[in-house]
């Protein structure tokens, strides 16, 4: 997993284990659900990454004493049997669907109308919103490469400037490359990371230091262009890209 150091859990909600699962997630946008009585995410989250030998086990372990908080779409995979699943995971509400012949993608939204309730503001159908046009996107990149899509494709994808509102070939806030800056505030795509079956097995991946299309965050530029984060000179400091590098190998299954 991606974390830091003391940190018992993957930061970055991105896991292989030798269990032959995969999984990363998207964060709900505007979710208001909480239950301070249960589980926290971290706990849930690790427990199911740790342990979790099947997609129906690792679902089990991490709606435990769900507590809402950190609510996410969690994507997975089981190299075992081929099944991938979306589990959309609200504080009312939950949603898994699961397919051996399809895909599934993350755009920071729940599909399942009662998590949809549960985030405030946010519109299924707005397609200038960021979550939406992401979600258009990947539904044209997936359709296009259904059946054929390698690690080199899926870089590709990650690094797609395509913004489906504007219909133009720019990178902004609502691209799979999320460059906000362009429009509103410095935040965006940290880093990318990839992995295929093959990979998995034997708990490698691909991963990319920076934005997964190359271009390195300047701070001194991105705070020009955002005067309301003045306040972040000096704070602030600038993310350059690294190469795609082949991380880990070291033996799964």
């Amino acid at each position: 997993m991606q974390s830091a150091p003391g940190y018992i859990w993957s930061g970055t909600d991105f896991f292989i284990n030798d269990a032959g699962l995969v999984g990363c997630e998207t964060t709900f946008y505007g979710f208001q659900g909480f239950d301070e009585t249960k589980l926290p995410t971290f706990a849930r989250a690790r427990e199911a990454m740790q342990y979790g030998e099947t997609i129906d086990q690792w679902v089990t372990l991490m709606d435990r004493q769900n507590n809402g908080g950190y609510a996410n779409a969690w994507l997975l995979g089981d190299i075992k049997s081929g099944e991938i699943a979306r589990f959309e995971q609200g504080l009312l509400h939950t949603k898994l669907d699961r397919t051996l012949d399809g895909y599934f993608a993350g755009f920071n939204a729940a599909t399942d109308p009662g998590i949809q309730a549960e985030c405030d503001g946010w519109s299924a159908e707005d397609p200038s919103n960021f979550s939406v046009a992401r979600r258009v996107r990947w539904d044209q990149l997936l359709q296009e490469t259904k059946g054929q899509l390698g690690a080199q494709q899926a870089m590709e994808m990650l690094a797609d400037h395509y913004d489906t509102w504007w219909e133009t070939e720019e990178p902004s806030i609502r691209t799979l490359c999320a460059h906000a800056e362009v429009e509103s505030a410095p935040y965006g795509a940290l880093d990318g990371k990839v992995t295929t079956s093959e990979l998995a097995r034997e708990m490698s991946f691909w991963g990319r230091w920076g934005r997964p299309c190359g271009q390195p965050f300047v701070a001194e530029e991105s705070i020009a262009a955002n005067p309301a984060y003045e306040w972040l000179r000096g704070v602030l400091t600038d993310f350059p890209t690294q190469s795609w590098t082949q991380l880990g190998g070291f033996g799964g299954e």
